[in-house]
């Protein structure tokens, strides 16, 4: 981004030297590959297997200076000029989410089993399973970490050692025993 501030006769309008063509890339929420299934089963017994499987690929992310190269004074408290193969030519600066985050797997796994009273009453035990597998599924929210501040040196050669390094991660397994009454 040109650092060249705004049109003074033009507020409202872009910065200068700013081109809108250079900054096409994947969205954040671009995820190109997701795949969930699920499905319920009847065992024996009138017991009730259920689950759900998620595979989804990674989403982008920008590398981020951490500082303000281009001395333009936008930044605030989260930096937000991009890395650069060259640290002194803002020409060099890396494409918008040009990186990909890790991909996520989980399995949840619930097993019930209903029993009637009456005409209309019922108690319904479950058992869930949350990440069945307890697979270590990292992740970080792109906007607030350090995960994606590489540092003012050259990219890709020269990174501060917490970039790429994820400091977050969804639940280990989780199981719970839960009783519903219907009447």
């Amino acid at each position: 981004m040109g650092g060249l501030g705004r049109n003074p006769n033009d507020r409202n309008g872009l910065p200068l030297g700013f081109d809108p063509d250079l900054e096409r890339g994947p969205a954040t929420h671009d995820q190109r590959h997701r795949l969930v299934l699920s499905g319920v089963y009847l065992l024996p017994g009138a017991v009730q297997l259920s689950g759900i499987a998620t595979a989804a690929s990674g989403r982008p992310y920008t590398p981020l200076a951490g500082a303000d190269l281009n001395g333009d004074g936008n930044g605030g408290a989260f930096p937000s000029d991009r890395a650069r193969v060259s640290p002194t030519d803002e020409s060099t600066s890396v494409d918008r989410n040009s990186q990909t985050a890790a991909a996520q797997y989980n399995v949840d796994l619930r097993v019930s089993r209903k029993f009637k009273f009456g005409r209309k009453a019922s108690l319904e035990v479950m058992l869930d399973a949350f990440n069945l597998f307890n697979r270590v599924s990292f992740f970080e929210d792109s906007n607030q970490s350090s995960f994606t501040i590489f540092g003012a040196g050259a990219y890709p050669s020269n990174p501060l050692p917490t970039y790429g390094k994820y400091t977050l991660t969804l639940p280990p397994r989780q199981v719970q025993l839960a009783a519903k009454i219907t009447f």
